[in-house]
């Protein structure tokens, strides 16, 4: 072993230079580690069969990450004081706004309506349909699903947009975690590849 080299293998003025390195990487780091998302998942209502899942797939979520904020919009208007006059359906709208990744969760419980109803009104704003992932019976199982009349409002949606389950996957529901856990990994990407983008170019974030 040189007298330049430790038990790393690497020469003294190397390590200098990866401490610098180090040095200067470290506030970057820190910054990209803090990351966290507001998650907002839609879905079965208390009580309901499939409500279950719906809370499986919110702690998967929030125990992932602990910068990351999970809520449903039940959790919301629970815990945070919102005007009297907003009516529920202004603040699901007002609860997509601000989320960053929305996960609806749509199964073949015919008590299931709430969730065509915040589709319906998501796809009048292209914003809010492109963080939205709608998670969706398989097309065996669309006879299903729901009444006549709300179908289509689901057909309406983008379908790249959209993930089918057989229903007996979402019983298991390890699939729907991963493929959630997935989703929310590509936006923090996303936000990874932005932030070292503007420190590139000098922008403030």
């Amino acid at each position: 072993m040189s007298e330049f080299e430790d038990n790393t293998g690497l020469k003294e003025t190397e390590k200098v230079e990866f401490d610098r390195f180090r040095q200067e990487l470290a506030p970057y780091f820190e910054q990209l580690n803090k990351i966290g998302l507001k998650i907002l998942i839609w879905g079965p209502g208390e009580g309901t069969h499939y409500y279950t899942k719906r809370d499986e797939i919110k702690e998967c979520l929030r125990i992932k990450n602990s910068n990351d904020e999970v809520a449903t919009s039940e959790d919301l208007l629970r815990q945070v004081s919102h005007p009297s006059q907003l009516d529920a359906v202004q603040a699901e709208m007002l609860h997509a706004g601000v989320a960053d990744v929305i996960f609806g969760l749509v199964t073949s419980d015919p008590q299931q309506t709430g969730i065509y109803m915040e589709v319906d009104n998501l796809l009048r704003f292209d914003s809010l349909i492109n963080k939205t992932w709608l998670i969706v019976p398989d097309n065996r199982d669309w006879k299903k699903v729901g009444s006549f009349i709300q179908q289509p409002i689901l057909r309406s949606f983008p379908s790249y947009r959209m993930k089918p389950f057989r229903t007996k996957v979402l019983e298991q529901c390890e699939q729907v975690r991963r493929f959630c856990l997935d989703k929310v990994a590509e936006e923090r990407s996303r936000r990874m590849r932005k932030y070292v983008y503007d420190q590139l170019s000098g922008a403030h974030v």
